[in-house]
């Protein structure tokens, strides 16, 4: 008979709130049961409320992470609906700043992976060198974090020629420590290969199957990647390659991020030599920055590639200076279907590794919905249910007094 092991939803191997329930035999994980809903923010609800030009800095704030590339996806997708391009230029500098987001994202996971393992110097040694990234990132775009550069028609900031050399350096200096340090680790470290190699394994079909995105499905032999499947931005102007791996384990998904990072690094120098001249917005979209367009009516779908894997963004417009409807899916979204197969198998002590290996992010990822667990029967909550029900369990609360 086996046991029950609860993780979470508050968990000292958990980043954010989640509930994974472990059912074990001895050491082994033979079932898994998820729990989600701790976090929902309701951010597509209150983007629903707000003008095109306000939900841009909404949709930079569906992730702590990924901020840039949801910021961007929403843009492209009024843009598709507006029917305008951005400026060569703004294109090569929201590839630069997206491909900055992939490089401190992925170390950020690489260093959150090698703590949980317990190499606690390689964490700290990691972060130094993600924070010179992120003071690249406030030297271009005025933030550490939530840059706020694309915009409707092109991008709010330029990356002037005196930029260029600290960008670089920054650059070799993450490819130089990738490459002599986390590679090497990585490949030849007993006690790292001893946690990763051939643990929480997805094969080819069951990464295909439950639909897995990112580094996580590249790392089972899946060759896509929507910078590569449906080019955008200055994607097609420079020269890179999808990294895929076909072992599938804890280790070919932390080496999958480490290649990518390396490769993020040649993107972001051939933009900055090939970069044209110009200007950084579409003239029609310079109005736009302060008074909000009036969006044609339509439906549309924006999709990237964020550090984690595909972003999609749906937008339905009935002509307004607001969507009727916004929808987000995150890469965590897909990706979680995938942890049963991840978990199951391995051993209790593997599982937060084996977790971290898919890099999730729960507070861009929870909606909410009731499930009646006696028939099965799932019910997407609305706008209105959401409300009666807060007033229903809220009505015999005392009132607090001031």
């Amino acid at each position: 008979m086996s046991s029950i092991i609860p993780v979470g939803p508050y968990h000292p191997a958990l980043h954010e709130p989640l509930m994974i329930k472990l059912f074990v035999e001895g050491e082994q994980v033979v079932d898994v049961d998820l729990r989600l809903g701790h976090v929902h923010r309701g951010i597509e609800w209150l983007g629903e409320r707000r003008t095109w030009i306000q939900i841009p800095y909404l949709a930079e704030r569906i992730c702590g992470i990924c901020g840039d590339v949801h910021r961007r996806t929403y843009i492209s997708a009024v843009e598709k609906l507006l029917e305008i391009e951005p400026p060569p230029r703004a294109q090569y500098i929201r590839t630069i700043m997206l491909e900055l987001e992939r490089i401190h994202s992925h170390l950020l996971i690489i260093a959150a992976l090698f703590h949980a393992i317990g190499f606690d110097a390689w964490f700290m040694q990691i972060m130094a060198i993600r924070e010179k990234v992120m003071d690249l990132c406030e030297l271009i775009s005025g933030n550490r974090k939530h840059y706020a550069m694309s915009v409707i028609g092109g991008v709010r900031r330029d990356i002037p020629d005196e930029l260029k050399p600290k960008i670089l350096r920054v650059v070799r200096e993450v490819r130089e420590y990738t490459q002599k340090v986390i590679i090497p680790v990585m490949e030849t470290d007993k006690t790292y290969l001893a946690r990763m190699r051939d643990v929480s394994k997805i094969d080819y079909g069951t990464a295909f199957k439950y639909h897995l995105v990112g580094p996580t499905v590249r790392a089972s032999g899946v060759y896509t990647d929507i910078r590569y499947d449906e080019p955008y931005e200055a994607y097609p102007e420079v020269d890179w390659e999808v990294i895929v791996h076909k072992d599938g384990d804890n280790w070919a998904r932390m080496y999958v991020r480490a290649l990518e990072t390396i490769v993020s690094c040649d993107i972001i120098e051939q933009c900055l030599e090939k970069m044209p001249s110009g200007d950084i917005i579409h003239p029609k979209a310079k109005p736009w920055l302060r008074m909000p367009p009036k969006v044609p009516e339509g439906e549309v779908m924006s999709r990237s590639e964020a550090p984690r894997g595909e972003v999609v963004h749906f937008i339905k417009s009935t002509g307004g200076d607001r969507p009727a409807r916004w929808r987000v899916r995150t890469p965590t979204y897909a990706n979680l279907a995938g942890i049963k197969p991840l978990l199951v198998g391995c051993h209790v002590a593997d599982v937060p590794v084996s977790y971290t290996t898919i890099d999730p992010c729960l507070s861009c990822t929870n909606r909410i919905e009731i499930v009646d667990v006696r028939t099965g029967k799932v019910t997407v909550v609305t706008d209105a249910q959401l409300r009666m029900l807060s007033r229903k369990y809220t009505k015999n609360l005392v009132p607090r007094v001031r």
